[in-house]
């Protein structure tokens, strides 16, 4: 038994069904239903085409520009952490190398004076001597120690962990707190005051 067609006003059989949208439709309206469906797509084809093209125009480097400044700044802050590190190890063997240079000089200034004091007084004994003779060599030998570079530096690889630089998608809706520029002015107010100072609008 014939269907008539799913449009109310028509008085036609039916003559197929339509798939998309399970109505019975003459041949007509099948069309007409068909033409209708297939001008829906010139309007999406403009507007993908126009997202094609639009999307041909993003100039990667102009997006990655912030992020390359954040990446260069770190940059510039690491190498003035390491230069920083490397300045005050440099002054640190500097101060231990005066350290012990110092000591020597005080043990020659020393042994200088009792030497003084000996033949100033003209009271030298062997054990003065022996004594004299052994500060000496000690001297001798720390100055030498001294001079084939006293001090054994340490040091191990640098290791940097890639997870420090984390890089994530950002939410254009979500506020960055980081991205805001330094205080420009502040207002000062009592703690009772509720008045509003901004809006969204």
């Amino acid at each position: 038994m014939s269907q008539s067609c799913a449009i109310t006003t028509c008085k036609r059989v039916s003559r197929a069904l339509c798939n998309c949208c399970h109505q019975n439709l003459c041949r007509d309206h099948l069309n007409e239903h068909d033409d209708l469906l297939n001008a829906q797509l010139n309007p999406l084809a403009d507007g993908i085409n126009k997202l094609g093209d639009q999307l041909t125009t993003i100039s990667a480097e102009q997006i990655l520009s912030q992020s390359h400044e954040k990446l260069n700044q770190w940059r510039q802050d690491a190498y003035k952490t390491i230069d920083h590190l490397y300045e005050q190890k440099y002054e640190e063997v500097g101060r231990f190398i005066s350290q012990k240079i110092h000591e020597q000089q005080e043990e020659i200034v020393q042994n200088q004076f009792k030497i003084g004091r000996l033949m100033h007084e003209r009271e030298a004994t062997v054990d003065h001597i022996d004594a004299l003779t052994l500060n000496i060599q000690n001297i001798e030998e720390q100055i030498k120690e001294i001079e084939q570079i006293p001090v054994r530096i340490n040091i191990r690889p640098l290791v940097v962990d890639d997870s420090i630089i984390d890089i994530v998608e950002t939410n254009p809706n979500q506020l960055n707190l980081s991205n805001l520029p330094p205080v420009y002015q502040t207002i000062k107010r009592s703690d009772n005051n509720s008045r509003v100072l901004a809006t969204n609008d």
